[in-house]
């Protein structure tokens, strides 16, 4: 199997931490081409979709079992520059930090019925941001907390001091990685104006949520592979935050798939094998769905190290290959 992973630079990936080089790993580990390439080195020319990539090769891949394994095996890799075809390629895994650019987006489009394209085109032009998780609110608060996405200032202010909760999270609409996320409560109103108007330049919209009970313990990332659960893990905030997320400095915990989160899942997972997002990690506090990450996510070394008996990596590359056979 020839493999396209989609990246961020090469130079800047942190193999102790990485989601991305796990799966790198897993797939040279048994024999497929991998090649690497970033959305700005993909073109078209003569009428064909095309990459400047980087074929990957080590010829002492071992079983990476800890940090120190995948540290060694991403200073090993040799990397020889192709121009691929991409219509040539079975299989293209996008693993850059969202937003990608359109016109990426456009051309990987043109290949997608020749191509597996894991997560799909389709899919990731509509979940890219947080307005995909929002369809899910039903204004009661059933899978998701109550949510409202604006720009309107008059508005999120009224939203925030009429809010029935202690108080509200506000997020940029496309940010990932927890950055941006405050907690306002009714006592902010007088700052909230300022708040917003570096939030909401250049036409930006916010997504207001009400504060979840028990969001204090922190939230739950789940893999989903194809709709299934196949992993999670418990993210506890560092002292003094508000957000879980492992880069904001939160900690993990090993985490259960409890019967709720089943029941989130098989509520969500029709809708993300309709739009072909196959692999997606959902946050979740205290049985609420507060996001769906469909570009990029990661988790993969944080369910392995917690649960020593899963390794999530050949579940997902298992998959893409019986993808490719279908």
């Amino acid at each position: 199997m020839k493999i396209v992973f989609l990246l961020y630079p090469w130079e800047t990936i942190n193999p102790k931490k990485d989601t991305s080089i796990i799966l790198i790993h897993e797939a040279l580990k048994r024999n497929h081409d991998v090649y690497i390439t970033l959305p700005e080195d993909i073109m078209m020319s003569k009428g064909k979709a095309m990459a400047l990539a980087h074929k990957l090769s080590n010829f002492t891949i071992s079983k990476a079992s800890n940090d120190s394994d995948y540290q060694e095996f991403y200073q090993n890799l040799m990397l020889t520059s192709e121009t691929i075809i991409l219509k040539e390629i079975d299989t293209i895994f996008i693993r850059s930090n969202p937003p990608i650019n359109p016109y990426t987006m456009d051309i990987l489009e043109t290949v997608q019925d020749d191509v597996f394209i894991c997560n799909s085109i389709r899919g990731l032009r509509k979940g890219k941001t947080k307005i995909y998780t929002a369809l899910n609110d039903d204004g009661l608060g059933t899978v998701t907390p109550i949510t409202h996405i604006t720009r309107n200032i008059d508005q999120i202010v009224d939203i925030v001091k009429n809010s029935k909760e202690e108080g509200m999270i506000l997020k940029p609409l496309d940010g990932m990685g927890g950055k941006g996320v405050l907690k306002l409560n009714k006592t902010m109103t007088s700052n909230l104006r300022v708040i917003l108007d570096y939030y909401l330049v250049d036409g930006n919209y916010i997504i207001l949520q009400d504060f979840i009970k028990g969001a204090e313990k922190g939230d739950t990332r789940v893999l989903v592979l194809n709709g299934e659960p196949i992993g999670a893990i418990q993210r506890i905030p560092a002292q003094g935050e508000h957000r879980s997320n492992l880069s904001a400095g939160g900690k993990m915990e090993i985490a259960e798939i409890t019967p709720e989160i089943e029941k989130i899942c098989n509520f969500i997972a029709p809708k993300l094998r309709e739009d072909g997002l196959f692999f997606c990690g959902l946050d979740i506090i205290s049985n609420q769905l507060v996001e769906i990450n469909v570009t990029s996510p990661g988790g993969i070394r944080e369910v392995n190290q917690t649960n020593q008996n899963i390794r999530i990596q050949e579940k997902v590359i298992d998959f893409i290959e019986q993808k490719i056979k279908e």
